[in-house]
């Protein structure tokens, strides 16, 4: 029982690692030298290589550079994670330009729902990681498919010639919580005690 209980708990750990390891998002890294996967506007191009990212500027510095890509989640998970790294330079520090990531996950019965987790501002100091979860706690997901949208944006001002730039974007599922992983190996042992005392009845 002993045995069984601990390549229970291995299988578990393992599991969660994979789930929680393997992105939602093809070409978060942008790596195939193009867009494959994703959908997006002129304004937004690929510097060059070996180390692609997504460039966002637009010519005369008045209008929207857009990237987005649809995907799939589980409406039975407990969320999803999105991570990605971004650097953001709005040269003259205009109050007006900005550069920001939407999720959008389809809701039963509703269009949409619309969770906005980042806007920034101004210029940042360098790159900047951004790791946020999304719990589904209170949502009704519809399971259509694709079911959910993770978009980018740069926002540019008249003149203002503002860029950004994006790499390693990653969607995954959050793992399931601790509690459970430490829950489940007394429930296989006690499902195990139980299966060795019906043997013996018999």
């Amino acid at each position: 029982m002993k045995k069984t209980i601990v390549l229970a708990s291995l299988f578990l750990f393992s599991f969660a690692g994979l789930a929680q390891a393997a992105s939602l998002i093809e070409n978060g890294d942008f790596q195939t030298g193009d867009f494959t996967g994703w959908n997006y506007n002129s304004n937004v191009t690929l510097t060059s290589g070996p180390n692609y990212k997504a460039h966002f500027s637009v010519p005369g510095g008045d209008g929207i550079s857009q990237l987005y890509q649809d995907f799939d989640v589980n409406p039975g998970w407990t969320g999803i994670n999105v991570q990605f790294d971004f650097r953001l330079n709005t040269g003259e520090e205009s109050s007006e330009d900005f550069f920001r990531a939407l999720t959008r996950l389809e809701i039963v019965g509703e269009d949409d729902d619309v969770n906005q987790f980042l806007k920034v501002k101004n210029g940042t100091d360098g790159w900047q990681h951004v790791s946020v979860d999304i719990l589904f706690a209170g949502l009704d997901i519809d399971p259509i498919t694709p079911n959910a949208r993770l978009s980018f944006a740069l926002k540019e001002h008249t003149g203002d010639f503002s860029w950004a730039r994006l790499d390693n974007v990653t969607v995954s599922a959050v793992p399931v919580p601790a509690a459970l992983f430490m829950f489940a190996p007394a429930l296989l042992g006690f499902m195990g005690l139980r299966r060795r005392a019906k043997n013996k009845a018999v």
